[in-house]
């Protein structure tokens, strides 16, 4: 063969061999078998759902085991308790018999409570163990169980704090007991008084009916609607507003008449007059 045709072949085998390479690399780029990046990533994911179901499953544990702690002393905590008071009270019998009446539905409320969310914890329990499943299929050589105690770890504080909630109310319930405070009218009655009784009476409504009975004084009026609405008032009230447009001073080319003080208090007292008149009657 001639130089220039061997020149061409190699340069041919050279271009062959670098898209053989390329197509290589990008078969093993875009494989979505046995990625280790799509598998890092949905670790991650299935990792995170866990730790909020562990979180998830620590607050509803608490407040079934808290009811459950309340329904075992006869105890009604005050975010349960039915605020139903009677209108009138008959006697203590009647108003005794009432309040456990109010207590007995709280109880099978607080229990209907307890049922859901011993439900939603089983639940909880089967999304878990499905999950741990599919972490182990990812990385069958990494232990789950150091990864749920770390987790766990990370949920100290506020499982912590979710305790430290609990107690508080249920000493301040156990007071409420003790005391005899679990129904009580002033508690009540309290409340009432710090919710209007209709939307339509409120202050402001009540402060607007009272200035519509005292008689309106308005500066704003001119000479003109004074005379046209004088017609409205007694005939003194007129023949002072005829008066006054006609004595009143106006302004000239050369000086400033009626801008003077005491001209100023003449026009009020005369306004004053003419609109504090009574109007006729037909």
């Amino acid at each position: 063969m001639e130089p220039g045709v061997n020149d061409a072949i190699t340069t041919s085998d050279i271009h062959t061999t670098v898209f053989d390479d390329r197509k290589k690399k990008a078969a093993m780029l875009f494989n979505t078998q046995g990625s280790t990046g799509i598998q890092t990533q949905e670790y991650v994911i299935l990792k995170g759902r866990w730790e909020r179901l562990l979180s998830k499953e620590v607050k509803i544990w608490w407040d079934a085991e808290t009811l459950t702690s309340y329904l075992n002393r006869k105890m009604i905590p005050r975010g349960l308790r039915i605020k139903k008071m009677p209108t009138t009270i008959y006697s203590d019998l009647f108003l005794e018999t009432w309040n456990q009446t109010l207590s007995d539905c709280s109880e099978k409320l607080m229990a209907l409570i307890i049922q859901e969310e011993q439900n939603i914890l089983a639940n909880i329990k089967l999304e878990m163990e499905d999950i741990k499943n599919q972490l182990n299929e990812l990385s069958p050589t990494e232990n789950l169980s150091n990864v749920e105690e770390e987790i766990k770890s990370n949920l100290t504080e506020m499982e912590n704090s979710i305790m430290e909630i609990k107690k508080k109310k249920f000493d301040r319930d156990l007071l409420d007991y003790k005391y005899n405070e679990v129904y009580t009218w002033k508690s009540f009655r309290s409340s009432k008084k710090n919710t209007p009784k209709s939307i339509l009476k409120t202050k402001q409504n009540r402060r607007h009916k009272k200035s519509k009975n005292l008689p309106h004084v308005s500066f704003s009026e001119t000479e003109e609607s004074i005379n046209s609405s004088s017609s409205c008032f007694s005939d003194d009230a007129s023949d002072q507003a005829a008066n006054y447009s006609n004595t009143a001073p106006k302004n000239g080319a050369g000086g400033q008449a009626g801008n003077t003080g005491q001209e100023k208090e003449e026009r009020m007292k005369t306004r004053r007059a003419v609109s504090t008149q009574p109007k006729k009657r037909p």
